[in-house]
């Protein structure tokens, strides 16, 4: 029985080259291919496995999993990306995705990559690449003053801005490292030792 796969990429040419890669395959059916996220296609069409080309795995997509994996628990989610931050490899890992890989990995490695996650197997097969969205020196002073206990209405007075722009500094942190709170933001900046 054929790995029945659907297609999506940000980028209209690779996701063609991409089709065209995956047509020579044995034993893969493509039902279809689309650009972003593949919405109308969760419930309404039966296939085993999204192949995803993102430039860079953020919680936006970290988010539509989540949300694509409830209503389809079966499907199994291949990401090909470039760049990711190691906070949200974890994250993607627990949101249920099977697979995370480069396009060169992926090229390669193809029928491998398929027919495992196909059997229910978990491959993060992809080099760690620099930031591809570092902090700037105003994010990372910020966090290292709220891992030192810091109110965000203490920062605001300390560097002299207001409230509402270290708010906004923080949204860009959690957004940059992948997470959903301060603890989050203050553990995965530790691990990159951005702050002490």
């Amino acid at each position: 029985m054929p790995i029945r796969l659907l297609i999506t990429s940000y980028d209209s040419i690779y996701l063609l080259g991409l089709k065209s890669l995956l047509s020579n395959e044995k034993n893969i059916e493509i039902i279809d291919y689309t650009y972003n996220y593949p919405d109308k296609y969760i419930c309404s069409i039966s296939f085993d496995i999204l192949i995803m080309h993102i430039p860079f795995l953020n919680t936006k997509t970290i988010e539509w999993i989540r949300y694509a994996k409830k209503q389809s628990p079966l499907v199994h989610f291949i990401l090909i990306c470039p760049c990711y931050h190691p906070a949200v490899v974890s994250t993607a890992y627990e949101v249920g995705v099977s697979a995370i890989v480069t396009s060169e990995i992926f090229q390669t490695q193809l029928s491998n990559i398929l027919q495992q996650v196909a059997n229910g197997q978990t491959l993060f097969l992809i080099e760690q690449q620099p930031l591809l969205c570092k902090l700037n020196d105003m994010e990372i002073r910020i966090l290292q003053m709220i891992a030192n206990d810091y109110t965000n209405n203490q920062v605001s007075e300390k560097l002299n801005i207001s409230k509402r722009t270290v708010e906004r500094h923080l949204s860009s942190c959690f957004e940059k490292l992948g997470v959903h709170s301060r603890a989050g933001a203050i553990a995965a900046a530790m691990r990159l030792k951005l702050i002490e």
